[in-house]
């Protein structure tokens, strides 16, 4: 079964970014799932798209974003999974 793949958005100095994506970096050996960063100011469509919804985790069609704590994560990529 291929693993999960985690799309995470965010752009520079984003606070709640660093913290999801400290997350996720401890989540995915746990969760086996591989993820991408998009920093949103190097792409006019993600930035149309997030640039105030950033941090943004997208698996599959279904989307996380803004504050999201790690039980909230765990979980969101749990039914992913």
């Amino acid at each position: 079964m291929p693993r999960l793949k985690v799309t995470f958005y965010t752009k520079n100095e984003c606070t709640l970014c660093n913290l999801v994506l400290d997350m996720l970096r401890d989540l995915r050996e746990e969760l086996s799932f591989e993820f991408y960063i998009v920093d949103i100011t190097r792409s006019l469509d993600a930035w149309r798209l997030y640039w105030d919804k950033v941090p943004v985790i997208e698996a599959g069609e279904e989307f996380l974003s803004g504050r999201i704590d790690e039980s909230e994560l765990r979980g969101f990529l749990l039914r992913k999974t």
